[in-house]
C-alpha cells in the first residue's frame, strides 16, 4: 500500500492545517448564537480558502453535521 506525505507548504498541507485548527476550537459545541454564528463564518471560510479543493468542502460540511449532531444529542440528555 502506498502512502503519501504531504509537502509542507502545499495547499493540501495547509488545508489540513486550518481544518485541525477549526475541530480544536470549535470541538465542543456551545449553546450560544455567537457560538454557531462564528463558527458557520470559519467554516464558510475554509471552504472558500480551499475552493479548489473538493475534500475541504466534505470536511467542512461533515465538520458542521458532527458538531450539530452531537450538540442535539447533549441537549437531548438534558
Amino acid at each position: 500500500m502506498a502512502g503519501v506525505k504531504f509537502q509542507k507548504g502545499s495547499p493540501e498541507w495547509y488545508m489540513f492545517q486550518d481544518y485541525w485548527k477549526l475541530c480544536q476550537k470549535y470541538w465542543i459545541p456551545e449553546s450560544s448564537d455567537e457560538y454557531w454564528d462564528q463558527m458557520n463564518v470559519e467554516i464558510s471560510g475554509f471552504m472558500g480558502k480551499y475552493e479548489d479543493i473538493a475534500l475541504a468542502r466534505e470536511l467542512g460540511s461533515v465538520l458542521v453535521t458532527t458538531l450539530d449532531s452531537q450538540y442535539r444529542k447533549e441537549a437531548a440528555q438534558k
